[in-house]
């Protein structure tokens, strides 16, 4: 039987004790056959916890997203905005500029 695949997005967003219960549960469950495999997205601050939770076959790989590949898909985004009322071009440039300059500047808060 082919393996089971669980994503959960956003974990730090969880409150520490439900993050806590969230962490064990999902620890019982990889340990259930057939094999699970786990993808969780979180911040780096929520590392320790994880570690400690699921500490027995954990493969921690960080994904840290780059300019090349926000600009392109924030574009996309723009692009279905169908109303010329809602996005004007100084709007457009400022989202453009601001959004990977905030990824930036978290990435680099994280990184200390």
């Amino acid at each position: 039987m082919p393996p089971t695949f669980l994503c959960l997005g956003a974990l730090d967003e969880c409150a520490a004790l439900n993050r806590a219960k969230i962490l064990l549960t999902l620890k019982e469950i990889i340990r259930m056959p057939p094999a699970t495999r786990v993808f969780l997205n979180r911040r780096p601050h929520v590392e320790g916890e994880v570690g400690k939770h699921l500490a027995v076959g954990i493969t921690l790989v960080s994904v840290d997203p780059r300019r090349d590949d926000i600009v392109p898909y924030i574009q996309a985004k723009l692009a279905e905005v169908t109303t010329s009322d809602e996005m004007d071009k100084g709007l457009e440039a400022k989202i453009l500029r601001t959004i990977p300059e905030t990824v930036a500047e978290m990435r680099a808060r994280s990184a200390k």
